[in-house]
């Protein structure tokens, strides 16, 4: 995977709406669904369709070339969305053509400046961060830190329409440091944050809570040190089956954590991008994976 230099951001942000749109994103023509070049000839078809003044170029099966926005030269890779179509052919059409819609239109408009009060924290897998890293290998790659188990965070901003990721070489125009940055964007969130903690900690011990619908869910695991529990010495476990879904207990029983898991796999078996059904419970050290019974 590669994207042409000064177009990182770009790039990113498209992988974004790609990956957080969530639930059943873009699909194709029913017939293309199990051949990769006839599917790639239709997504092209449709972003034509969808913005004319783009040029659009099939450089090889789930692999796009588009030119003539703001932006200049940029790949979109398909390989997830394909994915995806495979999973639930019935609704392609129309999917598709909404996808190829909404990325032309971004595609079409003035790149926004990055502004420090935009920057957020996201929270991925490592294989994610690896594909980024070189994906936009000649703007520096992403700005990552690993948080626990398989989980990292990265730098990214808020666009009106979408999740722009934040490249090591935009910190250079925001006059920040990779630390300085994560600590302005967790910043931006922390009010947020501490709300839907709150909701968390609230109610009944053992129930399992379901945080979803927010593209920002998963972004709650970044923030260990805002969970520290109301009442000293209890304790409490999450997962993280997608980005959009962040799943609590209040109870650390082996009990709990099998059934913790447990939801999580069900998330992620309904998910187009699941994340992960590993347990983690909360220390003053930070995330603990747990093994749950199976």
């Amino acid at each position: 995977m590669g994207v042409k230099q000064g177009n990182f951001g770009l790039f990113m942000a498209l992988v974004v709406v790609v990956m957080s749109a969530g639930h059943g994103l873009a699909k194709a023509r029913r017939a293309e669904t199990d051949n990769p070049a006839k599917f790639t000839d239709e997504v092209a078809q449709q972003f034509k369709r969808a913005a004319p003044k783009l040029s659009v170029r099939v450089l090889a099966p789930l692999h796009l070339e588009v030119t003539g926005g703001p932006s200049g030269a940029h790949d979109i890779y398909l390989d997830r969305i394909f994915a995806a179509c495979g999973s639930d052919p019935d609704g392609c059409d129309a999917l598709v053509s909404d996808f190829a819609s909404k990325v032309s239109a971004y595609d079409l408009a003035p790149t926004p400046p990055l502004d420090r009060a935009t920057l957020r924290v996201i929270v991925r897998r490592s294989d994610y961060v690896a594909q980024m890293r070189k994906a936009g290998a000649a703007a520096g790659g992403p700005v990552a830190a690993p948080i626990a188990g398989d989980f990292w965070m990265l730098l990214a901003s808020d666009q009106p329409t979408t999740i722009r990721m934040v490249s090591v070489h935009d910190l250079t125009a925001l006059g920040l440091s990779a630390k300085a940055a994560f600590e302005v964007g967790k910043a931006n969130m922390t009010a947020d944050v501490q709300d839907q903690i709150k909701a968390a900690h609230k109610g009944k011990r053992r129930a399992i809570k379901v945080m979803a619908g927010n593209p920002y869910e998963s972004s709650l695991f970044a923030f260990p040190e805002l969970w520290t529990p109301s009442k000293p010495g209890a304790g409490f476990l999450v997962a993280v089956p997608a980005s959009d879904v962040l799943i609590y207990c209040g109870d650390t029983s082996p009990d709990a954590a099998g059934e913790l898991a447990a939801s999580a796999r069900d998330v992620m078996a309904h998910d187009d991008h699941p994340l992960s059904d590993t347990v983690f419970q909360w220390t003053p050290a930070g995330w603990t994976p747990v093994s749950p019974p199976r």
